[in-house]
């Protein structure tokens, strides 16, 4: 079995929890015996050669459609919807913006002359399926976009050594870890100005969106003197930082899932969880919910979750989200639709 996994041309310069998703999908796909091509849109390919195209991203068909033959195999979308509320005319300039200042390829003549809603619309009737991490992201699907193909949801995971036995603690978890590029939709400067006079230490992880740097700029100088600022970390090195901190604040306005949440709780960490994340509808039972909207709530669920003495049992559930499970029910959909 040879699948195409296309993707966005930043997936590793800007690496999110989509880069976390094809990664490790693509990882233990292998482990079953799947070949696995990883193809950005740096260069064009012929995707006839594939058995199947599992295209990742709605939101960037450009990123799709520039390949020969795209259309002429079986189709799988990892939607990652992310729905801007943008003009079909803002979202095809931002697009064309995007590849003239050098952040991306310049999109085909095809995606120009239909723009991005028509192109959307060309890839989901061409799909055969579409994956989502929730049933709230199937919703947002039909109500954008009416009629769909038919979904199936598959949960994200955790990285194989994030389910290993935490080390003895040799001294108590402090502190408020922040993971996330930096761009208004992680919703850090409310988070800043929520966490203003909290005494503990907060420190932020992530780098700035390429197209909006002075959003990061901006949060710094909203910062006080217990908040800190690291660049985007591996995976080995978050994962230390998870074990040495007590909480996880995912404080966003939208996210598709929201990795950080489940990858906190794996580690042993409370999690305080915007409900405007996908992953509230799978982690409720086991997170300190807030309103990304109100600082003041930001400020009350991070408080309740430093006060909370941390329990086995979110962190438990959290283990059983791994990638080597979702790419087991990946392999199965492939299977039945090759089989078909």
């Amino acid at each position: 079995m040879k699948i195409a996994f296309v993707t966005r041309s930043t997936l590793f310069i800007q690496p999110g929890g989509d880069t976390q998703q094809v990664e490790q999908s693509a990882a233990e796909l292998s482990q079953l015996g799947v070949q696995v091509d990883v193809i950005t849109n740096q260069r064009n390919v012929d995707l006839s050669e594939y058995d199947l195209v599992h295209f990742f991203n709605l939101g960037r068909p450009a990123d799709l459609i520039r390949h020969r033959n795209w259309d002429a195999v079986p189709l799988f979308i990892s939607t990652i919807w992310v729905e801007y509320n943008n003009s079909n005319r803002m979202e095809t300039l931002k697009t064309l913006a995007r590849g003239i200042l050098g952040n991306d390829r310049i999109p085909p003549f095809s995606y120009l002359t239909a723009g991005q809603e028509k192109s959307m619309q060309q890839i989901l009737q061409r799909a055969d399926l579409l994956i989502t991490t929730t049933e709230k992201e199937v919703m947002r699907l039909q109500q954008a976009f009416g009629d769909i193909a038919p979904t199936y949801v598959v949960p994200p995971g955790i990285n194989r050594s994030y389910s290993e036995e935490l080390p003895e603690e040799r001294e108590e978890r402090r502190g408020v870890l922040v993971v996330g590029r930096f761009e208004e939709i992680k919703n850090q400067k409310r988070a800043i100005e929520g966490l203003a006079q909290l005494h503990e230490n907060i420190t932020f992880v992530g780098d700035a969106a390429s197209n909006n740097p002075s959003y990061l700029t901006e949060c710094k100088k909203l910062a006080t003197n217990n908040m800190s600022f690291r660049p985007h970390s591996s995976m080995e090195a978050l994962k230390m930082l998870y074990r040495s901190h007590k909480v996880v604040l995912v404080p966003s306005t939208f996210e598709t899932f929201g990795l950080t949440a489940l990858e906190g709780l794996s580690q042993g960490c409370e999690v305080v969880l915007s409900t405007s994340a996908g992953a509230y509808e799978l982690l409720k039972d086991y997170v300190h919910a807030i309103n990304p909207l109100a600082p003041d709530d930001i400020a009350r669920g991070v408080e309740e979750a430093l006060q909370t003495p941390t329990s086995s049992s979110g962190r438990a559930y959290a283990c059983q989200y791994t990638w080597k499970r979702a790419a087991e029910t990946l392999h199965k959909l492939y299977e039945t639709r090759l089989n078909a």
